[in-house]
């Protein structure tokens, strides 16, 4: 999932393939589920760029492969277009850009390594290179530009240049990280059976998107609070229940 500043909540529905969007009253809008006439895969991971253009990955974890391969696709702003920007790895997963809309990261959980690529102002992607060779599930990014991977029990933090500067420990197997909170200070981490949180010294990425007008985030049942039951119905939304 991604959350912008207008508080739209983008989210990957893999089990259905597709890609959504969903506003703060829970109306759902499909954006994307197929390419040259196929289903997607499995949408898993997302992130939305400074114009509002999508970039996203289509793995295989359950299913079958319906595309001719495991891919990654950018949804142009306009949503009129969907480019594959990605066509040679094993299985990509987490994704996430820099603040600057200069650099893209892209986990290849098949492959065990992490790719950065420039982004060029049409969206397409140039000068592939090998980041780390570590395996990863979600992944963000913090103000310094150090990137954060998911990597069985830890989140390993990288700067931008490839060295390891941290590993925090989780009792878990992690799947997903990003910052949130007040100042957007606090790292949440999630597992297959929780959700932990650490306060930080460094603050996450802001949040995309030219509306300053709502702060308030996703507050679903506008209530002028953000809570677990606000949550809850975003998940059960996901879900389709």
């Amino acid at each position: 999932m991604f959350l912008d500043k207008a508080g739209t909540l983008y989210a990957c529905q893999g089990a259905n393939g597709q890609l959504i969007s969903i506003d703060s009253q829970g109306n759902i809008t499909v954006l994307a589920s197929q390419y040259n006439g196929k289903s997607f895969n499995e949408p898993n991971d997302l992130w939305v760029d400074q114009k509002g253009g999508i970039y996203f990955s289509d793995p295989v974890y359950i299913g079958s492969v319906l595309q001719d391969g495991e891919h990654v696709y950018y949804l142009t702003p306009r949503r009129d277009l969907i480019m594959r920007v990605i066509h040679d790895m094993v299985r990509p997963n987490g994704i996430i850009g820099t603040s600057d809309g200069q650099k893209l990261y892209v986990a290849d959980h098949g492959a065990g390594q992490i790719f950065q690529y420039q982004i060029e102002q049409n969206g397409s992607l140039s000068n592939k290179a090998l980041f780390v060779s570590k395996a990863s599930d979600g992944m963000t990014i913090d103000e310094k530009g150090n990137v954060y991977l998911t990597n069985g029990s830890a989140v390993l933090v990288y700067s931008s240049s490839g060295n390891l500067i941290e590993t925090i420990s989780v009792p878990e197997e992690t799947t997903n990280v990003c910052f949130g909170g007040v100042n957007r200070q606090t790292l949440f981490v999630t597992t297959k059976s929780s959700v932990y949180s650490i306060q930080m010294n460094v603050k996450g990425l802001e949040l995309i998107g030219t509306d300053e007008s709502n702060d308030t985030g996703f507050d679903v049942f506008s209530d002028g609070k953000i809570d677990l039951q606000d949550a809850i119905r975003v998940l059960q939304i996901i879900s389709g229940f």
